[in-house]
């Protein structure tokens, strides 16, 4: 089958854990895997582009979103955050290839249950 996809991962996270998305990235990386994130120089958003076009082309060029989830996330419905884990939930519906994916990583304990659709 043919690889349809530009990115292994994109990571989304609220800003205030930038330090958790570094390093799972760079630790994803070291493992041969290409990432897509937000503040990457060459993969994330580049300078003078629309932010919510290039977030919403690196969904859509990555096979896997990794969601750093915590309270931060889970408090602010309005959060970009959940529009991204939306943006994915349709594209996983309607993936022919079945290679799509969504792995939340819990940071703090708080629950996602019943809070992604």
């Amino acid at each position: 089958m043919v690889n349809i996809f530009n990115y292994d991962i994109f990571i989304s996270y609220k800003s205030q854990e930038e330090n958790w998305a570094k390093r799972l990235a760079d630790t994803f990386r070291g493992f041969g895997l290409t990432v897509w994130r937000d503040h990457d120089a060459g993969n994330g958003i580049r300078v003078s582009e629309k932010w919510s076009d290039e977030i919403r082309n690196g969904i859509r060029d990555s096979r896997v979103m990794i969601v750093l989830w915590s309270a931060l996330i889970a408090n602010d419905s309005t959060t970009v955050v959940h529009q991204e884990v939306n943006e994915m939930n349709s594209l996983i519906k309607n993936d022919p290839t079945g290679q799509r994916r969504f792995v939340p990583v819990i940071l703090d304990g708080t629950s996602i249950k019943n809070t992604i659709h």
